[in-house]
């Protein structure tokens, strides 16, 4: 599902991202274990893109997610940002262990990036579009940026437990 967020919504996460700890690429042991399986695959997956990876310890943010994205505020498996610069791509992927992915795009100033969810073309391009889907389930997939920057906030979270 794509959808719009507002102007306003964008820049109270983008104010909370600026204030959120960063982890290092190469800092073992301080990535979340699925922020691990992210940064071990990326030349495969993600080639020539920027990855910033953030805390999801932190409360605020979280609860700002939950009201701006309309969910149960509970802790995101990863956040992170990804800067596609000219030539970076996603490849075609699923996302490991995400039940629930959106991706939220904060700067929109390219030609290129493309994409595709399921398959198809979508109509996900400009500042404060929101793509929501199964990550685990969804392939997707981003054409190679041919001018400018595209960045996205990527959140994931997990598959609800069943009490039955």
């Amino acid at each position: 599902m794509i959808y719009k967020i507002s102007e306003e919504e964008v820049c109270v996460l983008e104010k909370l991202i600026s204030t959120t700890s960063k982890t290092e690429n190469n800092q073992e042991g301080k990535l979340t274990p699925i922020q691990e399986h992210i940064y071990e695959h990326r030349y495969s997956v993600l080639p020539n893109i920027e990855i910033e990876y953030y805390s999801t310890t932190n409360e605020d943010l979280n609860k700002a997610l939950s009201d701006i994205l309309g969910i149960e505020n509970i802790i995101p498996i990863t956040i992170h940002t990804f800067n596609y610069n000219v030539g970076a791509y996603s490849n075609r992927h699923r996302d490991t262990n995400s039940a629930d992915t959106f991706v939220i795009i904060l700067k929109d100033e390219y030609e290129g990036g493309d994409f595709h969810l399921n398959d198809e073309l979508t109509q996900f391009r400009n500042r404060g579009d929101v793509a929501r889907y199964n990550g685990s389930v969804s392939p997707h997939e981003v054409t190679p940026i041919t001018k400018g920057t595209r960045t996205v906030l990527v959140v994931w979270y997990p598959r609800k437990e069943s009490l039955i």
